[in-house]
């Protein structure tokens, strides 16, 4: 699985100042508009999608390789691999003759509960070929083909917005609301917006270091926003 990164340090500031500018007055109306929630999620949405397409056309790219574990891989796997390299780590102090054989008990029980893990989803996984040829034969012959990639059994797809709406869903899922039940008005005031001074405070003391999401968007992106229309973010 793999996800954008744009290289802001290299430059490409002005461009991506030129194409928000001539955005900018669409977002701000299209914002203005809005009376109801819908609205708003729909507006911020497409504010969103097309702030990640300026910043393609303006800077230079390259993809971010994430590493996932195999779907082989538990977590009893991992949770016996930290329990051998604890051992292992103890061996070299302890004295005793009890402690290496502990050691080196849990770490053939770990090796033997790996292959067999790895043996039976190799297994399973020539077993549901449909092809002689397919992706089986090629996971074989096929020179440099990473591990992890055999046993995957899907190809992740979409855009940022659905790998968001996916994780949104699976930390947050849906429940059935309650009745409403009706409760006088607090007579608290609102609270008053952000002024332009504490915004211009935040955004300067961003960690420019920090990494970015799945969207690509970091801190240096969100301060070159401010430079060029600080009303976007107000």
């Amino acid at each position: 699985m793999t996800f954008i990164r744009f290289k802001t340090k290299y430059g490409g500031h002005s461009k991506f100042h030129r194409n928000l500018r001539q955005y900018a007055h669409q977002a701000l109306e299209a914002l203005r508009n809005c009376n109801n929630k819908e609205d708003l999620d729909k507006a911020i949405n497409g504010i969103h999608l097309k702030r990640v397409e300026i910043c393609k056309r303006s800077n230079r790219l390259k993809k971010k390789v994430i590493n996932k574990p195999p779907s082989w891989w538990t977590q009893d796997l991992a949770i016996t691999k930290k329990r051998v390299a604890a051992f292992r780590r103890r061996e070299p102090t302890e004295l005793r003759q009890a402690a290496c054989i502990i050691y080196s008990r849990d770490r053939a029980q770990y090796r033997r509960h790996l292959v067999k893990t790895r043996r039976r989803a190799w297994r399973k996984f020539c077993m549901e070929a449909s092809n002689p040829f397919g992706k089986q034969y090629k996971a074989i012959f096929r020179a440099g083909r990473p591990p992890s990639d055999i046993f995957q059994q899907s190809t992740p797809a979409g855009t940022e917005l659905s790998f968001a709406q996916k994780i949104l869903e699976t930390l947050y899922p849906h429940t059935p609301q309650a009745p409403f039940i009706g409760s006088t008005a607090s007579s608290q005031p609102n609270d008053s917006p952000f002024s332009s001074r504490e915004l211009r405070k935040v955004i300067r003391e961003l960690n420019k270091t920090k990494a970015p999401g799945y969207d690509g968007l970091d801190n240096i992106i969100l301060q070159q926003i401010h430079s060029a229309s600080p009303e976007l973010l107000l």
